[in-house]
C-alpha cells in the first residue's frame, strides 16, 4: 500500500548492546484493473426502410474500454461501410445509419476491450 511508504527503522537490542538501521521505503501503487462491463446494452430493433437506425452503448472498466463495432462478423470501418456513422470509442459509443436499406438488416455487435478483458453485447436490426 502506498501509505506504507516512509522511513523505517529496525532496532536490535540485547545485553551486549543496541544496533539500528533505517531505510527509506517507497511503495508505488499498482494499477487497479477492472474488466469491461456494459451498463447500456444493445436491444433488437425493427425499422422501416429509409429511417434512422441508432444504437448506443456504455461500458465501464479500468482502464476505460475501447469499443469496436461489427456487422455480422465484419469489423465496421468507414471504407467498408460508408453509410454507417460511429461517434465515440472510449467507454461510450453511438452507431447510426441515417437512411437504412434492406442490406442493413444484420446482427450488430459492440465489444468493449481493455487490458483486463472484454465484454460483448449484440442485437438484431431488421429493416422492413
Amino acid at each position: 500500500m502506498p501509505n506504507d511508504s516512509g522511513e523505517w527503522t529496525v532496532v536490535a537490542q540485547n545485553r551486549a548492546g543496541k544496533s539500528s538501521i533505517s531505510i527509506t521505503l517507497t511503495v508505488d501503487a499498482k494499477e487497479s484493473l477492472a474488466r469491461p462491463q456494459f451498463t447500456e446494452k444493445l436491444k433488437n430493433i425493427s425499422v422501416k426502410q429509409g429511417t434512422l437506425v441508432e444504437l448506443a452503448v456504455r461500458a465501464i472498466g479500468n482502464p476505460i474500454p475501447d469499443i469496436v463495432w461489427l456487422k455480422n462478423s465484419d469489423i465496421i470501418t468507414p471504407h467498408k461501410h460508408p453509410n454507417i456513422r460511429i461517434e465515440g470509442t472510449r467507454g461510450e459509443a453511438k452507431f447510426q445509419i441515417p437512411s437504412s436499406v434492406g442490406s442493413d438488416s444484420a446482427w450488430y455487435t459492440a465489444t468493449a476491450i481493455n487490458k483486463a478483458g472484454r465484454d460483448t453485447t449484440r442485437c438484431r436490426v431488421n429493416v422492413e
